[in-house]
């Protein structure tokens, strides 16, 4: 991929979740509420979902007829508890927020799936070199996740992406 198209799909994803995130701030209703009225259900759950090279902070299930939202406690708690102490004031997160903007982020998701087309889909296919001259197009399935940080970031206020606390995290983890 070229840096050109690199920069169009990291800037347009950003674009996209900030404009959607915009749009749902003008009805002044906190996450909470736009969960309840798009019937949502969502659960913390006291435990975490590991991986083999990371730690799942929240996944969601479309349904037909409904969604959920899974959230793990255990590794919300251990950004909030890794973040305390070692951020400026300015970049800390409480661990309500740290709940609420795993759930902006989630319900993003619910977003792309309630319209049916992805930020990826959205944005266009890329071609991926296969064999000789063979090339076959691909969705570029990050931007669906830079959409969702970015409308995650702007409906709770945050004065960054939500991926720096994560990488924050990682770093001083030492992985």
């Amino acid at each position: 991929m070229s840096k050109e198209q690199i920069s169009y799909f990291i800037n347009e994803s950003l674009r996209i979740g900030k404009e959607e995130a915009q749009k749902y701030l003008l009805s002044h209703k906190n996450i909470y509420q736009l969960l309840d009225e798009h019937k949502i259900c969502y659960e913390v759950k006291k435990t975490k979902k590991q991986y083999e090279n990371f730690v799942l902070r929240g996944d969601i299930n479309f349904k037909k007829e409904s969604c959920n939202i899974t959230i793990y406690d255990e590794s919300i708690h251990s950004i909030y508890l890794d973040h305390r102490h070692r951020l400026p004031k300015s970049l800390e997160l409480s661990e309500k927020q740290a709940l609420e903007l795993h759930l902006a982020h989630e319900f993003f998701h619910f977003l792309e799936f309630k319209s049916g087309v992805t930020v990826s889909e959205r944005l266009g296919k890329i071609k991926l070199p296969v064999l000789l001259n063979f090339a076959r197009k691909v969705d570029v399935i990050e931007c669906s996740e830079i959409a969702a940080h970015s409308f995650a970031k702007q409906f709770c206020r945050l004065k960054v992406l939500p991926n720096y606390y994560d990488l924050h995290y990682l770093y001083h983890q030492n992985k």
